[in-house]
């Protein structure tokens, strides 16, 4: 993964085969962050992505001791073991993770977490809850990790199964690459009521039509939708939905 200022394949251009690294960034002269991707399904254009379900581990629980791993010490709230996974040593780096709490995996802030690497039984996490070391619970018996670089539609009624990471700027084909978009000014489509301008954008999860956006409701967090944005602006309808221009912040 790298950062790039210019790039061979345009951001509105899929390709059959990867002209970039899954992951790089590009900064583009507008302003706007984009990251190099893969669509495991078709994507819409000016849908939002979540990400494909990668990999699943049962029986989670602490490793026995804190460990220091490349300079950094790992709580034993900071390492979910597995015995005799067989995983390939850092296979995993840059995942994202969601936790079973005993009723699901769930993006909700204390069960999501970032994998920072991995041995051949153990990831060593940061947990979305301000990286605080996590004491794992005889419920906590089951993960789900993502591919960060590997998208498809957001769900409807999502939010349960995988974070928002980006916006599709094309229509994509199954199993091609683009470029995603997380930052800067952005069109996308909106569900539901007519949203006022300034309001956050999320992607709800009383959403019906998958790779749709919302407005937000009052009272929404980020631990029950995801915020992706801000909108500036209203367009007219297209193909039966308000288009509108968001400013995108999503830090992936």
């Amino acid at each position: 993964m790298a950062m790039l200022y210019s790039i061979k394949q345009k951001t509105g251009e899929q390709s059959e085969n990867a002209v970039h690294s899954l992951g790089d960034q590009y900064i583009d002269h507008y302003g706007r962050t984009w990251v190099y991707s893969v669509a495991s399904a078709g994507v819409t254009q000016f849908n939002s992505l979540g990400l494909t379900a990668a990999v699943g581990a049962d029986v989670v629980t602490d490793a026995a001791a804190a460990i220091t791993v490349k300079g950094k010490t790992y709580a034993t709230g900071k390492q979910l073991y597995k015995s005799s996974v067989g995983w390939t040593v850092g296979t995993y780096t840059g995942y994202l993770g969601l936790l079973d709490d005993g009723t699901a995996e769930a993006a909700a802030i204390t069960t999501a977490f970032l994998v920072e690497g991995n041995s051949a039984d153990t990831l060593y996490v940061d947990w979305n809850n301000n990286g605080a070391a996590k004491t794992l619970a005889a419920a906590d018996d089951d993960i789900e990790m993502f591919n960060p670089n590997s998208v498809i539609q957001f769900p409807a009624n999502g939010q349960t199964t995988t974070p928002c990471v980006g916006v599709a700027p094309i229509t994509v084909t199954a199993a091609y690459y683009f470029w995603r978009q997380t930052r800067g000014i952005c069109f996308v489509l909106v569900e539901g009521a007519d949203p006022t301008e300034g309001q956050h954008a999320t992607v709800d999860a009383a959403g019906t039509t998958a790779g749709n956006t919302m407005a937000a409701a009052a009272g929404d967090e980020m631990d029950d939708v995801s915020i992706v944005g801000t909108l500036t602006s209203l367009s007219s309808e297209t193909s039966g939905n308000l288009g509108a221009w968001v400013w995108l912040n999503i830090g992936y």
